[in-house]
């Protein structure tokens, strides 16, 4: 194979999607049903253990939202079977 078919090939290739753990997702929905996009009220919250930023939040929320799991989520949401407040809680 020649350089320009190797690109080629490495350009269709699939993106992997990017890895967040369950806490991750946990902890963005748990934040996202409270404070909506207030990222300086979600750095302020009890539940912010990690004493994540504002600007941090916001990047873990938008990997979240970018993940196939967001869409798991506003499933649930319209459903009005999210019972992220209680999950969290536990």
């Amino acid at each position: 194979m020649s350089f320009v078919e190797l690109k080629k090939v490495k350009s269709c290739s699939k993106q992997r999607e990017k890895f967040i753990s369950e806490d991750d997702r946990l902890f963005s929905m748990y934040m996202m049903e409270l404070y909506g996009d207030d990222h300086k009220a979600m750095s302020r919250d009890p539940k912010n253990v990690y004493q994540l930023t504002p600007t941090q939040i916001r990047r873990l929320i938008e990997r979240f939202r970018a993940s196939s799991y967001f869409e798991d989520y506003l499933v649930q949401k319209n459903n009005n079977s999210l019972r992220v407040l209680e999950l969290y809680d536990a």
